[in-house]
């Protein structure tokens, strides 16, 4: 069996811009989520106890109008759906193992739950009956999360096994016996996070063994070499892909906050970073801002163009 490295999913484990782009939403072991003013950094609701011993991830709904909060955690309470404005419990999923991470659809009927350290499956469920969809697609190793293609036909799973798989979107909504998934293999350690590029089968990935790698959806081939900076090679644990697919910005195990260039494949500005891993990473739409999270306790606010924090860090709270 793959021994697991260690990813504590601490203090500030994820963030999230709402769709708006005016507050941000963490979460943490502590068991609240929180969300504050981008600018002013208020809380802008009470911590939200929200009945998980431990809260693993939190994520904003896209829509502006009725925005949503999803959160999952370590007990049996299942995936709760919160109103984002006045932190009303909604509905709850009643998932049976602890959720590691969430990915809506987007049209928002359906989302992706992954699980990790007990049954290694990923679910989809229909938001509308709260029903399970299809069968889980089960994994011989721990899943670390999932990421839905843009036009939403296939799903990637990416796995401490050093592999990542892609799967039949439709498969899965027509219930049938779920076909071998296509695997990606050339990782030497853990794959920790997953972007999809848009209007192309490729996709971006990252690794506890410091490096980025690009593959083509169809072939399950590596593309090219790996992406590395020789400057710093400290394990990569989470990416983001900026709104117009033309820039990956990273964190890593030693709290550094880096931009790449997808064409040039290599690192064009690097962040003054946080003091622990880099745990979350978030885009604003309008691609000017990245939003970080660590387990420093702290949220930090980045302007893309000059490569510095725009607001001091945020202290969320989490203890």
């Amino acid at each position: 069996m793959t021994n697991r490295k260690e990813r504590t999913y601490g203090l500030v484990g994820s963030v999230c811009w709402s769709a708006d782009r005016e507050r941000v939403l963490s979460r943490s072991w502590d068991g609240t989520a929180r969300v504050r003013d981008v600018e002013t950094e208020e809380t802008m609701l009470d911590p939200m106890k929200v009945g998980h011993e431990k809260v693993f991830v939190a994520i904003f709904s896209r829509d502006t109008d009725t925005t949503e909060i999803v959160t999952g955690g370590q007990n049996e309470d299942g995936v709760k759906i919160w109103n984002a404005k006045t932190a009303e419990l909604l509905s709850t999923i009643e998932h049976e193992d602890l959720a590691w991470s969430l990915v809506w659809t987007s049209d928002q009927k359906y989302l992706i739950v992954s699980t990790s350290l007990l049954d290694k499956t990923v679910r989809m469920w229909n938001l509308d009956t709260n029903l399970q969809v299809g069968q889980p697609l089960r994994h011989e190793e721990y899943v670390n999360g999932a990421a839905l293609s843009p036009d939403r036909k296939l799903l990637v799973t990416y796995c401490s096994d050093k592999s990542v798989y892609v799967w039949d979107i439709h498969t899965i909504l027509k219930d049938a016996a779920s076909r071998s998934p296509l695997t990606m293999r050339g990782h030497t350690d853990t794959v920790w996070d997953v972007a999809h590029l848009p209007s192309r089968r490729q996709i971006i990935t990252c690794s506890e063994d410091g490096s980025l790698r690009l593959w083509n959806l169809e072939s399950g081939a590596q593309i090219g070499d790996e992406w590395r900076d020789e400057e710093e090679k400290a394990g990569v644990t989470i990416i983001a892909l900026s709104p117009n697919g033309k820039t990956v910005a990273s964190g890593g195990r030693d709290g550094r906050v880096k931009l790449w260039d997808v064409e040039g494949q290599k690192v064009i500005a690097k962040g003054t970073g946080h003091s622990d891993m880099v745990e979350s990473l978030c885009w604003s739409g309008d691609g000017q801002r990245v939003l970080s999270g660590s387990d420093d306790g702290t949220a930090k606010v980045w302007n893309v163009e000059r490569g510095q924090t725009v607001l001091s860090p945020i202290k969320t709270g989490h203890e």
